[in-house]
């Protein structure tokens, strides 16, 4: 024990030292965002035959700043977007559109939940593997690998590292499938 408290103030030492590191501007090390996400709900239905996925993302947001909300999403086909006040539960009449790979909601200024209705094939983040005379795998599966940025192919999200969290999947598979997700955790996208 006596020598991790010598580690501890042997660091306190150095630290007290050190020159103050001051925080990345806004902007700087992630892209600027408006609103804090909360909590991300996704209810979607795979079709790993088609190599789809289809269903809606619903974020729960707080504001941050001034502006709309952007999301990022490369090449989902965004169906609806439905807006709800937290204060009452009344859905928000607010326009929305796509420039690029984002999704813009221009969102009332307050807390609100977003959902978003979408389909999409994609290329990147969701990975569909089927048996085959040229493949490896003995059956079908499918996974998600999202780190860096490429969850935005398979749903609409904030898909930068400089938010967290809550997660819960709702994800439905043709029957005999297993779904394995990591919902109830607290984490970045």
């Amino acid at each position: 024990m006596t020598p991790s408290l010598l580690f501890l103030s042997a660091s306190l030492a150095y630290a007290a030292d050190a020159p103050l590191l001051q925080p990345d501007a806004r902007g700087e090390s992630a892209p600027d965002r408006n609103f804090d996400v909360q909590k991300l709900t996704l209810d979607v239905d795979l079709d790993p035959a088609g190599g789809q996925v289809s269903g809606t993302a619903r974020l729960d947001v707080v504001r941050l700043w001034p502006g709309p909300l952007v999301l990022d999403q490369v090449d989902l086909r965004i169906e609806d977007v439905v807006v709800w006040a937290a204060a009452d539960g009344a859905p928000a009449a607010v326009p929305w559109w796509t420039v690029g790979d984002e999704l813009v909601v221009d969102a009332p200024p307050a807390t609100v939940a977003v959902q978003v209705r979408y389909a999409a094939t994609p290329r990147n983040g969701m990975h569909f593997r089927v048996p085959g005379p040229t493949s490896l795998d003995p059956r079908a599966e499918v996974w998600t690998q999202g780190e860096g940025t490429d969850h935005r192919y398979w749903f609409p999200s904030w898909d930068h590292p400089n938010d967290r969290f809550i997660y819960e999947g709702r994800i439905r598979a043709p029957e005999g499938w297993t779904v394995l997700t990591n919902s109830g955790h607290d984490i970045v996208n």
